[in-house]
């Protein structure tokens, strides 16, 4: 490893072959240098010193002074010393003003990195497609809508004249009744007394009221069981259909599953109990609304033993919230295949009295029971749709085709992290998912059971329809007829008394009958008409709100388009900002460049640098070794076999201010050698009698290319080799410089 430059005051003084030697003075009191109690720095004149030291002594006992026998050679060392470590210095000052400049020129070249906040979700492509999309369902719905508003258009029209209709009869029932109520809160005083035939007509009109409410109670009541006995015999119907599809014929297989057995089975499986996903869908982003859903999926799994068909129908509800819209199919048709032959064995284990747990038992034994091998085939589903979406997205489309569905890049990267997750669930779950399937298998094989009420349901169910029809029209015309009781006939009111004292209590008992009679009989016609109208005003009902929830639909899509067309906007304006950006970060660039190459050959001139690099190594390493690009250094491996660059101007600089730094620190410096004699002694020391050695950098300096056996091969290195030798005219300077590459 380098060691770092040590700063020192060095003496003022250079080396003879550097400058013109001016006449120095010894210090006052030399000190003794070793390489041990010394300066590190200075451990390269280790042996002067010892000369200069075995020179005082021999002069102590000549009685001289050391210090006027002590040899200039030891002063011109330690100068030429302190010369060439400001020099190294001066070269590592430059070095770091050139990595400044080429940080600074890197950055302005470098593309801008957005934010990580401000980088955009999709790229522009996928933009447009999701408009695209976006545009074709905005059409889609915005035609709905209109469709629907006409709709409810026609039935508001039929119901308007309904409500009107409705409306004038309670408006002269509201009439009536106040014309009877204000009837009964006469004076008592002037009110006459009734007759004797005044309370059993009073009786009569009591009895007939209780009677219509409880009529038009019985026939509420009867029309609901109908309602309710109408879905039990469709679902008596669909119980027997289905143990018809179950029964296993002579050349068929026990796991043999028909398509329509399969199709009424999952018909059966979309008709569990359903969570509701409407208000997730609206206010909630896909990534969580399948989060949630996968959350509260495997939550019921886990307690599956007292509700598996919550357990499933909470399953499917997440593996239809995901952006694959294909594997939910998939897992759909295994499990109704699972649950179809699971009820065909049910069906053949009955007629050997054998329980659906019986005739798996074996299968069970060997870890072959359908369910769990339905277990195991939904994972592997899900194992292989990943990995398809994995290869899908390595591909880097901006669109992918996947089954019949288009997914844009980000649906794609959607639908992989929720396959992956639904993997990782069912792998963690595997057991629980298991003990799923095979209760359901057990509440759908119980369901389809036929026990007694089963039995009874199948013989009455299919005759209640008729029979609640004749019963709700016998007391619909047993209410008409209590409605349409007339009046008290005039033969019995010319029977009333006459006598002068009694026409007010006469006129009044007959105004209060006829009342009572018409309110009784407007109620009625006010039930009726709304009950033979129902339909009407559910089916605009009904109408208002698909309405209502197909323009919520439009607005929202209308909002996603605009949001995308937004985005599409803001995305076009910043790849604008950007090549502004860009163009002028472009002329500075340039501006730097030209400055950063003026500076460069200034450097290239400096004194500090020629005084540790000849002008000619200095040369070759600019030309053959800096800034060389892969294919330029493929070309030389015709002629060498290894070759190496640089990194950068600022890499070179402190490579050479290393190799100086290390030479120094050396016991005998090459660099220091005085003379060409003195330069050869020290390389008699290496092999070859020659300088020439490796410095180990540590840290990258450059890379290089070399050729081996498998081809050329590009590699990295962090040392460097050099060679010191006598330039005429400079001195021991270094005179080879190049990156080393290791040749294996």
């Amino acid at each position: 490893m380098v060691q770092p430059v040590r700063t020192l005051e060095p003496r003022e003084g250079i080396a003879a072959h550097d400058a013109p030697q001016a006449p120095q003075q010894p210090p006052a009191e030399p000190a003794r240098r070793t390489r041990g109690a010394g300066s590190a720095a200075l451990g390269g004149l280790a042996p002067l010193a010892r000369t200069a030291t075995h020179a005082g002594a021999s002069s102590a006992r000549t009685g001289a002074a050391p210090q006027a026998s002590r040899p200039e050679y030891d002063v011109d060392a330690t100068a030429s010393f302190s010369a060439r470590l400001r020099d190294t210095q001066a070269v590592l000052a430059l070095a770091e003003e050139f990595q400044a400049l080429e940080a600074q020129l890197a950055t302005l070249k470098a593309p801008r990195q957005p934010a990580a906040d401000d980088a955009p979700k999709m790229s522009e492509a996928e933009l447009q497609h999701t408009v695209r999309r976006l545009r074709t369902k905005h059409e889609s719905a915005a035609r709905h809508v209109a469709e629907l508003s006409g709709q409810c258009e026609q039935a508001r029209e039929v119901v308007e004249q309904l409500i009107a209709s409705l409306e004038g009869k309670t408006r002269r029932l509201e009439q009536l009744e106040r014309e009877h109520g204000a009837a009964l809160q006469s004076d008592p005083q002037t009110a006459p007394r009734p007759s004797p035939a005044a309370a059993p007509r009073e009786e009569g009109r009591s009895t007939d009221s209780r009677s219509i409410a409880a009529l038009s109670r019985q026939i509420d009541l009867l029309a609901a069981s109908r309602s309710a006995a109408a879905d039990e015999a469709s679902a008596v119907a669909e119980r027997d259909g289905l143990r018809a599809l179950a029964e296993v014929g002579a050349l068929e297989t026990i796991d043999f599953v028909s398509p329509e057995l399969q199709e009424k089975v999952t018909a059966w499986l979309r008709n569990l109990p359903e969570v509701s996903r409407r208000a997730a869908r609206r206010h909630g982003d896909p990534d969580r609304q399948f989060d949630m859903a996968l959350k509260a999926a495997f939550e019921h799994i886990g307690a599956s033993g007292t509700e598996p068909q919550r357990a499933c129908r909470a399953f499917m509800h997440a593996v239809s919230s995901m952006a694959n819209e294909g594997v939910g199919t998939a897992v759909e048709r295994m499990l109704a295949i699972d649950l179809a032959a699971s009820l065909r064995v049910a069906t053949v284990g009955r007629r050997s009295g054998k329980s659906l747990d019986q005739m798996n038992a074996v299968r069970r034994r060997f870890d072959q029971a359908p369910a769990q091998v339905t277990a195991k085939r939904i994972l592997a589903e899900f194992e292989r749709t990943h990995d398809n979406l994995c290869a899908a997205q390595r591909q880097g489309a901006t669109v992918t085709q996947v089954g019949d569905q288009v997914l844009s890049a980000t649906e794609l990267g959607r639908a992989v992290r929720q396959t992956a997750a639904m993997v990782t669930h069912l792998k963690q779950h595997q057991a629980a998912f298991h003990s799923m399937i095979d209760a359901m298998e057990r509440y759908f094989v119980q369901s389809m059971e036929v026990d007694d009420i089963e039995k009874m349901g199948q013989q009455i169910a299919p005759q209640l329809g008729g029979y609640y029809s004749a019963r709700v029209a016998e007391l619909n015309a047993q209410r008409a007829a209590l409605n349409q009781a007339p009046a008290l006939p005039a033969t019995r009111r010319a029977e009333q008394p006459a006598a002068a004292g009694l026409p007010r209590a006469a006129s009044a008992g007959t105004d209060l009958d006829q009342l009572e009679v018409r309110i009784g009989r407007l109620r009625g016609e006010i039930q009726s008409y709304t009950e033979q109208h129902e339909k009407e005003f559910k089916s605009y009902r009904d109408l208002s709100e698909r309405h209502i929830t197909a323009s919520s639909d439009l607005d929202e899509i209308a909002q996603d388009l605009a949001a995308q067309q937004q985005q599409i906007g803001a995305l076009r304006e910043a790849k604008h900002e950007d090549l502004r950006q860009r163009a002028t970060r472009g002329d500075e660039a340039g501006h730097l460049e030209g400055e950063l190459t003026k500076h460069w050959a200034q450097a290239l001139r400096s004194p500090e640098l020629r005084k540790l690099i000849s002008r000619t190594a200095l040369g070759r390493v600019v030309d053959v070794h800096l800034g060389q690009n892969a294919a330029k250094m493929r070309a030389r491996t015709g002629r060498v076999q290894r070759t190496g660059t640089f990194l950068s101007r600022a890499g070179l600089l402190r490579v050479i201010a290393d190799i100086a730094r290390h030479e120094l620190d050396k016991p005998a410096s090459a660099l220091l050698a005085r003379t060409p004699h003195e330069l050869d002694r020290i390389a008699s020391g290496y092999p070859g009698d020659r300088v020439d050695a490796l410095c180990n950098h540590g840290r990258v300096i450059g890379q290089g290319v070399r050729k081996s056996a498998r081809g050329i091969e590009e590699a990295r290195t962090g040392t460097s080799q050099y060679a010191i030798e006598w330039v005429r005219g400079e001195g021991a300077r270094i005179s080879h410089l190049h990156p080393w590459v290791s040749p294996y």
